[in-house]
């Protein structure tokens, strides 16, 4: 397409759509021509930002998952490292460590390095743990030096004590300064290295597995009995938990973690280490009211149930009353002497008696030399009450004496003398010997003891 620039020099758009300016020395090009084929529509434009969106947020949580798996991963290291131990270095040419904190190697460079000393003790006052041939010994460069988190690594040829260690180089370009900070990890080892088979045999994972042995907790090394703990939810759920303290084994339900509060569901099993095992026990706390019949029973329950037959111990009520061949009164019951108690003690048994004749507030009534006799007939008096003693007329009559006295009949005088004469009156008969004191049946000597609450 032919066209011709104009001759004042001033910006011009061609037939081709392309628009022209003068620089000075020669044309050049301002803008292209705009066909609406060249952009992107508004809602394709907002459908592929959707897209990349999407796309973006994909990526970020799948990179979300990796660092999260990472950190497991750290976390998980860190848990079979152990605790960290720090030292710091206090010489290059071997010596062995006597203070605490101190660590002393053979060279500064760490690929030279054949000999290690730690002090018995870490700059954290941590004891230094213990090290045996075959084990792994890492140096990482502490925080916030130049090369943190640079790593050696040595395997223990020969030796058992911290201080004075042979060692083989690994690995690593961490190398020794003198005043700089070490942190320390030991891995142990069995002789031929652990390898993954090895651990896998002989070690339960943290997800969990099969124990086939016994294991052995044991929570502080300062108690008397052995202590420990299982938790679920690393601890911080306290609904279930089993644990030992000084002695007892405890299962335990709880809304907290202290295991001095007695909440929820408790069973202790008291093995009375203290004692010898003399005395040992079983106690069950917070036990619901029984609806099945091989359901453990409540004292709530039990006293429930009682108390709906009447009330006192074993069924029996407060102020029944039983005869007892023996001066010593089982618990529970008070002998019937004329004894007092304490009403505040005892309330049952003074409410009960208060409905009884000649009750006295805390005083019990006296029953010695008394026959109980039911109410009735001729014994119809207030409960409780005490009758003196009556003798009715013998059901064969009257009582006669068997001696012959005059009986009012006459009698004749002769006049050859040698007859008495008697009189035609009479007197009453009067049987006063040989009586006893009391009246009373065949009888069996007792005690009448009542039941208190």
């Amino acid at each position: 397409m032919a066209f011709t620039f104009p001759k004042d020099k001033a910006d011009f758009t061609a037939p081709n759509g392309v628009t022209y300016h003068w620089d000075g020395t020669k044309w050049v090009t301002k803008t292209f021509k705009a066909d609406e084929s060249d952009f992107v529509k508004h809602d394709e434009f907002e459908a592929d930002q959707t897209r990349q969106d999407d796309a973006f947020a994909a990526d970020q949580s799948a990179q979300d998952q990796l660092i999260a798996a990472n950190r497991r991963s750290i976390e998980e290291l860190e848990v079979t490292k152990g605790p960290v131990s720090r030292y710091e270095c206090k010489g290059t040419d071997f010596s062995v460590a006597t203070r605490n904190g101190d660590l002393y190697v053979n060279d500064a460079t760490a690929a030279n390095v054949t000999s290690i000393s730690f002090a018995a003790f870490d700059l954290n006052g941590n004891p230094t743990r213990p090290v045996s041939v075959g084990d792994i010994i890492e140096f990482v460069e502490s925080k916030n030096l130049r090369n943190t988190g640079e790593v050696s690594r040595f395997r223990v040829t020969n030796g058992d004590d911290p201080a004075a260690l042979e060692v083989a180089y690994l690995n690593g370009e961490n190398n020794f300064e003198v005043g700089e900070p070490e942190e320390v990890y030991i891995y142990p080892q069995n002789e031929e290295t652990a390898s993954k088979e090895y651990v896998d045999n002989n070690f339960l994972p943290l997800s969990g597995g099969e124990l086939s042995g016994t294991l052995k907790l044991k929570k502080g090394d300062e108690k008397t009995h052995p202590q420990w703990k299982i938790s679920p939810n690393g601890g911080t759920d306290h609904a279930t938990n089993i644990y030992s303290l000084e002695g007892p084994m405890r299962f335990r339900t709880s809304k907290s973690g202290n295991e001095g509060e007695h909440v929820g569901s408790h069973i202790v099993l008291d093995p009375d280490v203290a004692g010898g095992g003399v005395d040992q026990t079983t106690k069950i706390y917070k036990v619901p009211m029984p609806n099945q019949p091989d359901m453990a029973a409540s004292k709530a329950y039990v006293d429930q149930e009682v108390a709906s037959v009447g009330g006192g111990g074993g069924g029996v009520p407060v102020g029944s009353i039983m005869i007892w061949l023996n001066s010593t009164v089982p618990d529970g019951w008070f002998k019937l002497q004329g004894g007092g108690f304490n009403v505040n003690t005892y309330p049952q048994l003074h409410a009960y008696l208060q409905g009884t004749s000649g009750y006295t507030s805390g005083k019990l009534p006296s029953w010695g030399g008394h026959y109980p006799g039911e109410y009735g007939d001729h014994l119809a008096y207030s409960l409780g009450s005490k009758q003196g003693a009556k003798t009715a007329k013998p059901s064969a009559g009257t009582p006669r004496s068997s001696a012959s006295i005059p009986d009012g009949s006459t009698r004749g005088f002769n006049g050859a003398g040698g007859t008495n004469a008697y009189s035609n009156g009479h007197s009453k008969v009067s049987i006063d010997e040989n009586w006893d004191s009391t009246t009373r049946p065949k009888t069996v000597v007792v005690h009448y003891i009542i039941k208190h609450d």
